[in-house]
């Protein structure tokens, strides 16, 4: 006895591309999420007064995401997603890549303020957790 599946190729893409929009859109809000909370974690840099309003700051040690300190970094991270399977996370601040990656000095890499890669990776290491690995990892 044999038996024939055919599947119709047009509702089978359709059902892959919700799927992978969902999970698409689940992971850039992970990292987002991720950024955001790295910013409002404990810090171990110098305090100092702010000149504008003379409030004490403490700001983050080198190798700790920023601390925050008006905001504007926090708010600029946005995210677009131009194509059901395609997202992109856009950080509007300037400055970001600086902190990220520190001064183009090598001698001063040590003032990194990482925070997109490490919540990439934590990120990436959630989904694969719970998908088997299919995502792959962060180059």
């Amino acid at each position: 006895m044999n038996f024939k599946v055919i599947f119709d190729s047009k509702e089978f893409e359709s059902a892959v591309e919700a799927v992978a929009s969902r999970t698409i859109r689940r992971f850039a809000s992970d990292v987002i999420s991720r950024m955001k909370i790295s910013f409002s974690e404990p810090k171990s840099g110098r305090f100092y007064k702010v000149s504008k309003t003379g409030r004490p700051h403490q700001a983050s040690a080198p190798g700790q995401a920023p601390a925050v300190l008006t905001g504007f970094l926090t708010n600029s991270i946005q995210s677009a997603f131009p194509k059901l399977t395609e997202g992109v996370i856009t950080i509007g601040a300037e400055y970001a890549e600086y902190l990220e990656r520190g001064p183009r000095n090598w001698k001063q890499q040590p003032s990194r303020r990482p925070f997109v890669e490490p919540a990439l990776e934590g990120a990436l290491e959630a989904i694969n957790s719970t998908s088997g690995s299919v995502f792959g990892r962060l180059i």
